[in-house]
């Protein structure tokens, strides 16, 4: 069953998706992150592309009449869902562009917000939900990785949960 990757893949992006429902008057959102990046901070300034999903468990989401499990991820997904795209600036600003690179893409999604990085845990805020994820960098700083349980539907309509490692390229 082939879904939007914010909607079947990645925890961060569904939390961040729902923050946009209406909210009563009593709620208090957190404030945008404003202030100077901190020296560590400054290597996650740019453009991030996702690059890699692996999953701890072999799952098949390939409608392709065989029965071929796979932990690569990345490999059984359409070229509009692996098209996610970060981008953080040196103003605190973030985006998290979805399926707008790639050709024929029906699910775009955009989120923007403000990014904070702290002992290793990327922070974000948008609209009035904040996430906050553990980001392990790779050699060099140019590489990412992220860690989140996802459920996916299997191609035989069954329901599984595993964790999948997400790695994002810095662009040059």
């Amino acid at each position: 069953m082939k879904r939007s990757f914010i909607q079947t893949s990645s925890i961060l992006l569904v939390t961040l998706l729902l923050s946009s429902c209406d909210i009563g008057d009593d709620v208090q959102c957190p404030s945008p992150f404003t202030g100077a990046l901190s020296a560590s901070e400054t290597d996650l300034v740019g453009e991030w592309v996702l690059s890699a999903m692996v999953a701890e468990d072999a799952v098949d989401l390939t409608n392709d009449q065989v029965n071929n499990p796979s932990t690569d991820i990345y490999a059984q997904y359409s070229a509009c869902q692996r098209d996610l795209v970060y981008t953080f600036n040196t103003d605190r600003k973030y985006k998290v562009e979805q399926g707008l690179a790639a050709t024929n893409c029906q699910n775009k999604q955009v989120l923007e917000g403000t990014w904070r990085l702290s002992n290793d845990n990327l922070n974000l805020v948008t609209g009035c939900a904040t996430q906050s994820t553990e980001i392990e960098f790779g050699e060099n700083e140019t590489s990412f990785s992220q860690e989140a349980t996802v459920r996916f539907t299997n191609v035989n309509g069954f329901t599984v949960s595993t964790v999948v490692v997400f790695t994002y390229q810095k662009s040059e």
